[in-house]
């Protein structure tokens, strides 16, 4: 009995803290219809947004499209795209990854991603884009100045239809979330088995 108790603890324990340090960074929510736009200039989003969006889109047709409440993307052979935010706080923010809120991935092939902070990567490059999850390092995005991108690009052979109607940055990746519920476990048994020795 005692050993659920703990794992609950544990499982309450960890929600509490990831939920505490999730953060929204877009919901895709645009100021009015129509502003949607692919030509490089800045679209400045309403609460509850964090950041600043905006769409940097040379290819023809637009791949990568805004509209009120979601994002669409649909990538064709030898095209990129990306998504650009500025962060309009100093108060620092940590992460360890970004996941796409009710993210669709209808066919994912030979499509990419690259996540950087201020022009640096934070991820190692290129990785393969097969779910709504962009892993990347640990970082914290600190300042008003901060910059932070999403560069989506196909191969040769590629082809890429997505949606989602957000982007969250987690605190942590998923694997540290099981790492720590496992060793609060084990402290629990280990507590345990003291009790029953004595």
């Amino acid at each position: 009995m005692s050993r659920l108790l703990c794992i609950a603890s544990a499982l309450v324990f960890l929600n509490a803290t990831s939920a505490s340090a999730t953060f929204l960074i877009d919901d895709f929510e645009i100021p009015a219809a129509g502003s949607q736009d692919a030509s490089g200039s800045t679209q400045a989003l309403t609460a509850p947004n964090f950041f600043e969006n905006r769409l940097l889109d040379g290819d023809a047709p637009v791949n990568l499209v805004i509209s009120s409440g979601s994002i669409d993307g649909v990538f064709l052979a030898n095209q990129t795209a990306f998504i650009e935010w500025s962060v309009p706080t100093t108060t620092p923010a940590p992460f360890a990854s970004l996941e796409f809120e009710n993210f669709v991935g209808t066919v994912l092939t030979d499509i990419t991603y690259d996540v950087t902070l201020n022009g640096t990567s934070i991820n190692g490059g290129p990785q393969a884009f097969t779910s709504g999850v962009l892993s990347t390092n640990a970082a914290t995005i600190a300042s008003a100045g901060d910059l932070l991108r999403v560069t989506f690009t196909t191969g040769a052979t590629g082809f890429a239809v997505f949606a989602a109607n957000g982007i969250q940055a987690n605190p942590e990746p998923v694997s540290a979330g099981l790492l720590g519920l496992a060793m609060f476990g084990g402290i629990c048994r280990h507590r345990r088995r003291r009790r029953s020795v004595k």
